[in-house]
């Protein structure tokens, strides 16, 4: 569910517009093409600087439906340039894909990886300031790291999963 706050273009434009994001690309089923990672990454980034415009803060910027429109198709475009896709991956998906979908998506992914997401987070500490474009993206808002990180550790995790 996306709110006026939350939506997960604006989410995936700025995750992966990052650095220290990188090595995570594959926890959450996004493969860019051998080759492209750079160039998807400064794709990413101009829909950053375009999303977050004259502003300081990520919290102040136009959360109207046509911005959001426009960093959505900024990210879509993105993906089927650079990726094998031009949709999202399951785990990024919530519109296009059942929680089922994305909890096998995610089972998958870490079965390919750890055999389990909780094994799988504790291995993959992110230290968010790798570069002078993560510590921008640090300073837009001072939640938008703990945003970020959240969110993306959040697409393979649903505490209803826990019993």
């Amino acid at each position: 569910m996306e709110d006026g706050h939350c939506n997960s273009a604006d989410q995936c434009v700025l995750l992966f517009s990052t650095d220290w994001f990188r090595p995570y690309y594959c926890l959450l089923g996004l493969r860019v093409l051998a080759g492209e990672e750079g160039r998807f990454v400064e794709a990413m980034r101009a829909a950053a600087r375009e999303l977050i415009g004259q502003e300081n803060d990520y919290f102040e910027t136009d959360f109207g439906d046509a911005r959001i429109l426009k960093t959505k198709k900024h990210w879509l475009d993105a993906l089927a340039t650079f990726t094998s896709s031009a949709v999202p991956p399951a785990l990024l998906d919530s519109e296009g894909h059942s929680l089922a979908e994305r909890r096998r998506a995610r089972d998958e992914i870490v079965g390919d990886h750890h055999s389990g997401w909780d094994e799988l987070m504790a291995a993959h500490p992110a230290s968010l300031r790798q570069s002078d474009w993560d510590e921008w993206i640090a300073s837009i808002t001072a939640a938008v790291p703990d945003y970020l990180r959240a969110f993306a550790w959040s697409r393979g995790f649903d505490p209803s999963d826990r019993h």
